[in-house]
């Protein structure tokens, strides 16, 4: 796992590096009070193989709004400078607010399926208009 840290507006630095991090101490590795942008290797198997997925995670728990703003703005920009250099190829992006449901049934469920069945199901819908319902009919 590697995480970063944004210290200025350009400038990215390294907050932890640690290696053979399972996935359910995963969250106790990110920094839980400010933005960060953390890569994970998941190890894990999957229809008996061994089978490594690597994550993009934009941690955004509750704190300023320029922060959030600053990290939000640079999370593509971060993926595209590391793609180009050949850096990373992430398998799933993700970004988390809470860092509880960050879990080893969560990550194994975002890479097969699972997760991203509840993810569309999470997003926004649409309002029903008011008074929704039946209509009276006239009589």
């Amino acid at each position: 796992m590697a995480q970063f840290q944004k210290i200025d507006n350009e400038t990215l630095q390294l907050d932890v590096a640690a290696e053979e991090i399972g996935a359910d101490e995963l969250s106790q590795h990110i920094c839980d009070n400010e933005p960060r942008f953390c890569f994970y290797t998941y190890s894990h198997e999957f229809q008996d193989n061994v089978v490594d997925s690597t994550f993009f995670i934009y941690s955004c728990p509750q704190t300023k709004v320029k922060q959030r703003m600053i990290y939000s703005a640079s999370k593509s920009s971060v993926q595209s400078l590391l793609a180009e250099f050949g850096i990373a190829n992430f398998d799933k992006t993700m970004e988390i607010s809470d860092l509880k449901d960050l879990t080893e049934s969560y990550l194994f469920d975002m890479i097969h399926g699972q997760a991203a069945v509840l993810a569309s199901k999470d997003t926004f819908a649409k309002p029903k208009r008011p008074g929704a319902g039946r209509r009276p009919t006239k009589k």
